[in-house]
């Protein structure tokens, strides 16, 4: 599966309550609803998302000093160091 506009490896950290999930009523193309449990709560409460190819495959923590990143989809894990750079240096303005 793969979504419109996103390179097939483009791997990027997505923030909680970011328009990338907030804004659909239905994130079954993007999203396992199998899976949704890792994204967001049933009471409105998103979690931060990793994404690969358009594809919500895992967490990670914008909170801590290290990235750390866990993937929930087999097959989409991977380095998330370069993504974590441009994380920090927005961060730092």
């Amino acid at each position: 599966m793969r979504t419109r506009g996103f390179r097939a490896a483009q791997r990027l950290l997505i923030p909680p309550y970011d328009e990338y999930l907030i804004s659909y009523k239905s994130r079954d193309i993007v999203l396992d609803p199998a899976h949704s449990h890792h994204a967001h709560s049933n009471n409105g409460i998103f979690q931060p998302i990793i994404t690969v190819g358009g594809v919500v495959c895992g967490n990670w923590s914008p909170y801590k000093k290290d990235c750390q990143a866990e993937y929930f989809l087999e097959g989409y894990d991977g380095d998330v160091q370069a993504e974590w750079g441009r994380y920090k240096a927005f961060l730092a303005g």
